[in-house]
């Protein structure tokens, strides 16, 4: 990602707990893009968790862009297609 140009902040929260971390680092840094990745979306039981990182985002950075990857491979592909440089 970096090599494509893009800064990347990889923000990895324990599952649930992470919240309250997405709101701190929210009130810190603004996003020109959020990719909320394959691996939370595709797990049932993540669904509070996928339902509250969307809502967190928005809430602190109401009209975020947002991306999903389909795997780690097209996580570059799914940058572009939302935030082209």
């Amino acid at each position: 990602m970096t090599n494509a140009g893009y800064k990347v902040n990889l923000f990895l929260p324990p599952i649930m707990a992470g919240i309250a971390a997405l709101q701190e680092e929210l009130q810190m840094t603004k996003y020109d893009l959020v990719l909320v990745s394959l691996g939370i979306r595709i797990v049932a039981k993540h669904t509070p968790y996928f339902e509250g990182i969307i809502n967190t985002v928005l809430k602190y950075n109401p009209g975020q862009r947002f991306t999903f990857n389909a795997s780690l491979e097209s996580t570059l592909e799914a940058a572009q297609r939302a935030l082209p440089l």
